[in-house]
């Protein structure tokens, strides 16, 4: 990961892995998992993660980011299996990536975007299911979890696409991430209903319904 921050909002950390053997020689630093569960994987998603970036984000104020306090980034409690899944949507969301035409740089207000919306949109909820899986093993009250997700509303993340917040200004609810972007909830939103709603064309039906308005 980078030593020297990525921004100068709370998005400071960007971490990936290396399994090529290449060798950097400053302003970078080097992790590896010392757990027989963790993956160089899921240890990169973890620091990209918004718990560990807002813990970076409120100890370091300067340009670097120092070893002490990366040693102190609290690790979400996630078992082999969680691990195992974690991988599993990491390697579905690089996929993704590598199919926007930003990939390879960071999304910018100026960037094109040549491809329909709907791959920058299952980039982003690929992306939110990485953060999911990752506050679940956090186990954070609702509300505190919701605080945290707020605290990075406005920057955007390092990744070549929008990304500004996890919640729309207007969403009152304090419900857990996982839950906001279950298939379940997303079917009980408005705009599900009226995309699937059926098509009413029955003459007397509609006549009947106007009747009604």
């Amino acid at each position: 990961m980078h030593a020297i921050r990525v921004s100068r909002g709370p998005w400071k950390i960007a971490a990936f892995t290396e399994e090529t053997g290449l060798v950097c020689s400053q302003n970078f630093h080097a992790l590896w998992p010392t757990n027989r569960h963790w993956t160089i994987k899921s240890l990169a998603a973890v620091l990209n993660a918004p718990v560990a970036c807002a813990f970076i984000a409120v100890y370091e104020s300067k340009q670097h980011i120092r070893k002490l306090n990366l040693q102190k980034v609290p690790l979400p409690r996630l078992g082999a299996t969680e691990i195992e899944a974690l991988d599993h949507a990491v390697d579905h969301y690089l996929h993704i990536i590598k199919s926007l035409p930003t990939a390879g740089g960071l999304f910018t207000e100026q960037s094109s975007f040549q491809d329909s919306s709907s791959a920058i949109e299952q980039a982003r909820q690929a992306l939110l299911q990485i953060d999911a899986l990752m506050l679940n093993g956090y186990n954070l009250p609702p509300r505190l979890e919701r605080q945290l997700l707020d605290f990075f509303r406005g920057a955007q993340r390092p990744v070549p696409f929008p990304f500004t917040e996890y919640f729309p200004a207007s969403f009152r609810p304090t419900i857990p991430l996982w839950m906001y972007v279950s298939p379940e909830y997303q079917k009980c939103r408005v705009d599900f209903f009226l995309r699937n709603a059926p098509q009413i064309t029955d003459p007397g039906l509609i006549e009947a319904l106007q009747e009604v308005e």
